[in-house]
């Protein structure tokens, strides 16, 4: 085994475990997280050469914590939302929490009939059935700076007109 994988193992075996809970932090996956750990050890072991890193414990923490986001933003833009699979995370089987989240559901979605016609029809396909700006702009004919600025719009409204709790919910929506 050459020196630099002799490395790498050293720094595998001390940082695996810590590095797994940081990035669990964030995809909230135990299986998950160990592939991102794993992943950016493979990465590291790709490399010819870490001498050139100075810090290899903050790099090694910034690395897992950059993929953890990736993994989420890939998730993000793989499902797009669907407010029966909301409800199905959101709430336990409880009749009673399962009937306060659809009058919140109803809540949220006659809100979104104040806004504007083409605003309404912008936002909800980009936040809420997840399309991107540019695929919405070629669905819409228009460009992407008009699409950004009718989903601006539509925040702006909202948050005049929806609680603190349901803006909140639509600002998760859009990471």
């Amino acid at each position: 085994m050459s020196l630099h994988k002799k490395y790498i193992q050293k720094l595998f075996n001390t940082y695996y475990i810590s590095l797994c809970k940081r990035s669990y932090l964030y995809v909230n996956d135990h299986d998950k997280a160990k592939d991102i750990v794993q992943e950016v050890f493979v990465k590291l072991l790709e490399k010819k050469r870490v001498d050139h890193i100075l810090n290899i414990k903050s790099y090694l923490y910034k690395a897992v914590i950059n993929d953890s986001i990736k993994q989420l933003e890939k998730q993000r833009k793989l499902k797009p939302f669907n407010p029966e699979l909301a409800s199905q995370n959101f709430v336990e089987d409880s009749v009673e929490k399962r009937t306060i989240q659809n009058e919140i559901n109803v809540q949220l979605l006659s809100e979104l009939d104040l806004l504007p016609k083409k605003c309404k029809e912008v936002f909800i396909a980009c936040v809420l059935e997840g399309l991107s700006y540019k695929d919405a702009a070629e669905n819409f004919d228009v460009s992407v700076n008009t699409i950004k600025t009718q989903i601006k719009k539509a925040y702006k409204i909202l948050r005049k007109t929806v609680s603190p709790q349901q803006y909140y919910f639509f600002t998760l929506l859009k990471k």
